[in-house]
């Protein structure tokens, strides 16, 4: 054999190594790779709390990557109805029932809880801090913006916090409107130094305030009402159904899921320790009020 003949069998056997090499890529790209994605309320991953949780399913499954969407709760079961997501973790109730209710939501688990908070500047001109309701915190600023003394910062996205709001707007027959009423149209962090920089009211998870004002963020925004049974915000997690939306990986989705749901109290136990308040409560040994409390909210 002359040596022309073996450079060409060596170049056989290096085209058909990359051949292989590229075929092996290719199917990884296409069909080994597995992917959970997780369409997620806003306040959980600006909190931090699920970036906490998703890298230590990493470790555990280093085979399984996580891609996290975070999004308003509206968008989030939005995204899993369409099948681009798997699983998602959302805090707006009425519109959770919707998509029980047509097959497109299975696996319902409450993991989690905290209270919104109506949160504004340290002046207070709408006098919030001296009512004794939510309701009754919103009429009054109601009035005072109507008058041009305070604004109202909306999140204006169909966010289980935006959802809340308007139910309250409604309990009060408002439908809030003009130049004191803004909506942001952006997520809890965004919303709230907006709130910051205007001197404006808004409503807020409470995990998302502290994160920010502890971080020296929103230094000009206090808590100004809390603690009504109204408040209350639950964050449950769902599995996309597969017999309803094509496209869903089950498998993986069900063994992140899984791994929440057994370790969500050591998840928030560990998060809380952080921050100088507890910014989520875990649910699991309050299952049959967290229940009745899912059932009511609007």
């Amino acid at each position: 054999m002359n040596r022309y003949a073996g450079l060409g069998i060596y170049k056989l056997i290096v085209l058909a190594v990359t051949v292989v090499i590229l075929l092996g890529i290719f199917y990884y790209i296409g069909y080994g790779r597995r992917e959970v994605r997780i369409a997620t309320t806003t306040s959980l991953y600006n909190t931090g709390l699920l970036d906490f949780i998703v890298d230590s399913f990493r470790e555990r499954y280093p085979e399984i990557d996580v891609k996290i969407l975070p999004l308003g709760s509206g968008a989030a079961l939005e995204t899993g109805s369409r099948g681009d997501a798997d699983l998602v973790l959302v805090h707006a109730p009425k519109l959770e029932k919707s998509y029980i209710d047509m097959g497109i939501l299975t696996a319902h688990r409450i993991i989690a809880y905290n209270y919104f908070i109506l949160v504004g500047p340290k002046d207070d001109p709408a006098n919030v801090s001296n009512q004794e309701s939510i309701i009754d915190a919103f009429k009054v600023i109601y009035t005072a913006g109507s008058m041009g003394k305070a604004y109202f910062i909306s999140r204006g996205d169909r966010s289980g916090t935006h959802i809340k709001e308007l139910s309250i707007w409604s309990k009060i027959g408002i439908k809030p409107s003009g130049e004191w009423y803004i909506e942001s149209g952006s997520g809890m962090a965004q919303t709230l130094i907006i709130a910051n920089e205007k001197g404006g009211y808004t409503l807020s998870d409470i995990g998302t305030y502290i994160a920010l004002k502890e971080n020296g963020r929103i230094d000009n925004l206090v808590i100004l009402y809390s603690g009504d049974d109204e408040l209350i915000n639950i964050y449950s997690i769902y599995l996309v159904n597969p017999e309803k939306v094509a496209g869903v990986n089950y498998g993986d989705a069900y063994i992140l899921y899984k791994f929440i749901i057994d370790n969500i109290r050591y998840f928030i136990e560990e998060y809380n320790s952080k921050y100088s308040v507890k910014l989520f409560y875990p649910a699991d040994n309050e299952d049959i009020l967290m229940d009745k409390w899912w059932m009511l909210a609007g």
